[in-house]
């Protein structure tokens, strides 16, 4: 009894290191399939069953407790897609090559599918060349055949202004005097180069949208020129329009000019300055004659004579320009006669007719 023991633990024992044989070959986890790559051979095998159906079973045919099966990995797919260099931001004008890659690396479907989700703020073709176009937010997709996604949200910028700078600064001009101001926007590459032109005083200077100043008073102001957060100014002296001449020019009751400067005892003649240049800015002039006894001048430039003789009317300018003018004023009798030999022109002429009109009919 006690030999059969010995001989039961010694069987016992035999196939405990058998098995342990067995299982120690080739050690190492298995995956998620249930198998495992051995280190010896490179094979792939599965371990108590695992595997698909099409396994194929090798073992003793003694009924021995060891048996494995060997089987073909499945096919690896990606799961995750990886872009390297994707930015948080591209500035307008810009361009960028993404590249992307697969995980795991044995996966099948390794080509990645670009998308943009706004071709109109920034294009990406099959390459991964990436172009930003207008300022925005867009999605970025790479995607494999099979699915397997990755997105991605790029801002794109506007390049914002660092300087602005008004070219031809000008101490001062004179009113109605027109002056085009130029700008310079840095960088060069700079998105939105939309200039806004100011002057703080309308009254004195007058900017157009495009740059052209204009002086309209006399006085000082700022002009402005504005891009975005960026600007640049400088003060501007409006000066008067000075009268370089005047000249005194004899209007007709027809508004027509005249060089007749006689005129009889009580009639008038209406006289005007005319300035050089036309702007002039202090237009304000003085009448007067050398003798109101002769005749006499109001403010608006009409002339009354009042008895035979000649006077010199003269103006002056605010700005010291003046001329001057003579003007005879006669009696009025030698028009008189000329109308009483007129009239009995006509009379005569009258007569004349009627004596032959009576002859006619006798």
């Amino acid at each position: 009894m006690k030999k059969k023991k010995i001989i039961t633990a010694i069987i016992f024992a035999l196939l405990t290191f058998a098995l342990s044989i067995e299982v120690f070959a080739h050690p190492g986890r298995t995956d998620s399939n249930g198998g495992h790559y051995n280190r010896k051979t490179g094979e792939y095998h599965y371990h108590n069953g695992g595997g698909s159906s099409s396994s194929s079973y090798s073992g003793s045919s003694s009924g021995g407790s060891s048996s494995s099966y060997s089987n073909v990995p499945k096919t690896v797919y990606a799961s995750k897609v990886n872009i390297s260099n994707a930015p948080e931001s591209i500035n307008i004008g810009e361009s960028v090559q993404l590249k992307g890659s697969v995980y795991p690396e044995n996966a099948e479907d390794k080509d990645i599918f670009w998308e943009s989700s706004d071709t109109s703020i920034a294009t990406i073709d099959s390459n991964g060349n990436l172009k930003a176009l207008k300022n925005g937010v867009v999605t970025i997709s790479a995607k494999t055949s099979k699915g397997t996604e990755s997105k991605y949200i790029i801002t794109v910028k506007e390049i914002e202004p660092e300087k602005i700078e008004i070219q031809n600064k000008i101490e001062q001009i004179h009113i109605d005097e027109k002056v085009m101001l130029d700008v310079v926007v840095t960088p060069q590459n700079t998105t939105n180069k939309n200039v806004k032109w100011k002057s703080d005083n309308e009254l004195i200077a007058k900017i157009s949208p495009n740059g052209e100043l204009i002086g309209v008073g006399v006085g000082k102001t700022k002009i402005i020129a504005a891009c975005k957060d960026k600007a640049d100014e400088f003060e501007i002296k409006v000066n008067p329009v000075i009268a370089e001449s005047i000249k005194i020019h004899i209007r007709e009751q027809n508004n027509n000019s005249t060089k007749n400067t006689n005129i009889s005892k009580n009639k008038t003649l209406q006289l005007y300055a005319e300035f050089l240049p036309k702007n002039t800015t202090n237009q304000i002039i003085k009448w007067s004659v050398d003798n109101d006894e002769i005749a006499n001048i109001d403010d608006n430039g009409l002339l009354t004579g009042h008895k035979k003789g000649t006077v010199i009317v003269k103006v002056v300018s605010n700005d010291g320009v003046s001329d001057e003018i003579e003007v005879k004023i006669s009696s009025g009798i030698g028009n008189t006669v000329k109308g009483f030999i007129v009239i009995i022109v006509i009379i005569i002429c009258i007569i004349f007719i009627k004596k032959r009109k009576k002859n006619k009919n006798i």
